[in-house]
């Protein structure tokens, strides 16, 4: 096989540089074709992947342009069913046609193909049940493990292009954006029917971010233009647009009385606004790579955030200081979430694990491994009794919170790249890289 590296240009990590537009098509992911773009080692991710398809199916893949305008990839087990699962699963990943799902190193997306580390099926729990059981103390009494697992079945299948996705917290109303992460459009969408409500335009550039306000009323996106803007849900109205990032947006999340909102950008900086006026109060700086994701403390007094860095800070929004920095990730920390009564914060990684927090001491509880590959999306119920992690390994684990057991798996056939719990916590939501939202429903 002959590689051609005449094209190849000098990479300085963390800065925004003009891309050579000269690339062979198939090749090359979407970030190569816009003139001012972020450079990574994602971007060799992507064409190391598309060569392992072509010299297994023997065919070109499709064009990044052509996949954005949702033409499919097929994958290369469907042209060749002699791939394994494992290969088939590592080439599409690293052919994602948003950089943020695809591994951040070539190394990583080796260890996808290879034997790797096996991690035991059986959750393995690194601190005592005891110490945790009393840190978590659930608004409502807590059933058995029985009860909680007992029925998790999938209502239907909503035939979106899903990747993000949020509940609103009033009502059983779910937002979704593009798996691919290249589509400027939000869907609403009603969870127990699966009929589209109405769909949301107005980003320049793909949306990477949403999450809905405490009383249901307005829903924030977040771009890779750097733009924020605010919508009214019962509407569908644009509201207004918060600019000051110089880099795409990855979180964005509410204060729980709806004053103020934060948002996290891979300009590595943390953003707090005003939504009355729409001004910004003010930046947290720290994190040495991207923020992927925001919780607020009920109080309003504290926020959390999760890096590529591998690390998560809890920042006093009083004085605007950093209070600790958690670490124990050894990859980057894709998702973080808070239970309702403040407690307990819950971080997932790439590295595969699920870590529970301590929020007053900052100090880790314990480790939740089950999971085979890196762990997406994490949710706290708004009962506190349970936790759910989504994976590329194609499952959402439904974890007990008291005890930290895995209580039940349910399946996907593709990664799972984002998950959120309905209000009452009897709905999970469940986006997955194969195009699909499915509603999962406890009783």
């Amino acid at each position: 096989m002959l590689i051609d590296f005449g094209l190849a240009r000098q990479f300085i990590s963390g800065t925004v540089q003009q891309h050579t537009q000269s690339f062979t098509p198939g090749y090359a992911p979407p970030e190569q074709y816009a003139p001012i773009e972020e450079r990574g080692e994602y971007i060799d991710v992507y064409a190391l992947a598309a060569t392992l398809y072509s010299l297994l199916t023997g065919q070109l893949p499709m064009p990044a342009p052509a996949r954005l305008q949702n033409f499919t990839l097929q994958p290369p087990k469907d042209l060749n069913p002699s791939v394994s699962d494992r290969v088939n699963e590592a080439i599409m990943k690293g052919m994602a046609l948003n950089y943020k799902f695809r591994p951040q190193s070539v190394q990583e997306w080796l260890d996808l193909l290879g034997a790797g580390i096996v991690v035991p099926t059986q959750p393995v729990i690194s601190s005592s049940n005891t110490y945790l059981s009393a840190k978590i103390s659930p608004t409502q009494p807590i059933t058995s493990v029985s009860q909680i697992s007992s029925s998790w079945e999938c209502i239907h299948v909503i035939p979106a292009v899903s990747g993000k996705i949020a509940f609103s917290p009033k009502e059983n109303i779910l937002a979704s954006v593009s798996s691919g992460g290249w589509d400027s459009n939000i869907k609403l969408w009603e969870a127990l029917t699966g009929r589209e409500i109405y769909s949301l335009t107005g980003h320049s550039w793909s949306v990477y971010a949403i999450t809905f306000s405490n009383d249901g009323q307005i829903l924030a996106s977040g771009g890779g233009d750097g733009n924020i803007k605010l919508w009214e849900v019962v509407s569908g109205q644009e509201i207004r647009t918060l600019t000051g990032h110089s880099w795409a947006i990855y979180a964005v999340t509410f204060s729980s009385n709806r004053v103020v909102l934060a948002s996290g950008s891979g300009d590595k900086t943390i953003k707090l606004w005003d939504l009355a006026t729409g001004q910004e109060i003010s930046t947290l700086t720290g994190h040495a790579e991207s923020i992927n994701s925001l919780a607020f403390s009920n109080n309003e007094l504290t926020l959390a955030s999760g890096s590529v860095d591998k690390t998560i800070k809890l920042w006093d929004l009083e004085t605007g200081k950093e209070i600790y920095t958690l670490t124990g990730h050894s990859g980057t920390v894709n998702s973080i979430c808070l239970s309702n009564d403040g407690q307990i914060l819950a971080s997932g990684s790439v590295d595969k694990t699920i870590k529970l927090w301590d929020l007053e001491t900052g100090k880790e509880i314990c480790t939740l491994i089950g999971h085979l590959e890196s762990i997406e999306s994490v949710t706290i119920s708004s009962d506190g009794q349970i936790l759910a992690s989504a994976s590329v390994d194609k499952t959402v684990k439904i974890w007990e919170m008291a005890t930290g057991k895995e209580v039940f798996t349910l399946s996907h056939s593709s990664s799972v790249n984002s998950i959120a719990f309905s209000p009452d916590g009897n709905l999970l939501a469940a986006g997955d890289s194969g195009g699909n939202i499915k509603i999962w429903r406890r009783s």
